[in-house]
């Protein structure tokens, strides 16, 4: 992998945890809002797709960096 290539590959990486981090906030959010009418289980599956695409891509990211 170039500079270049690494370069653009750390940046997605962190773009990656920045999104990570604010879908981290927005979970909360979402609780603190609805504390008495929803279930935390509830909660996590809205969120749950997210997380998976957000999961696979990470990963990706870091293997490229590694690699």
């Amino acid at each position: 992998m170039s500079m270049n290539e690494h370069q653009w590959q750390r940046i997605k990486c962190e773009e990656q945890i920045k999104y990570l981090i604010n879908l981290r906030q927005r979970f909360r959010q979402y609780l603190k809002q609805n504390f008495n009418t929803v279930w935390y289980s509830d909660a996590q599956n809205y969120f749950q797709e997210d997380l998976e695409l957000l999961d696979v891509s990470l990963i990706e990211c870091i293997c490229d960096l590694v690699n």
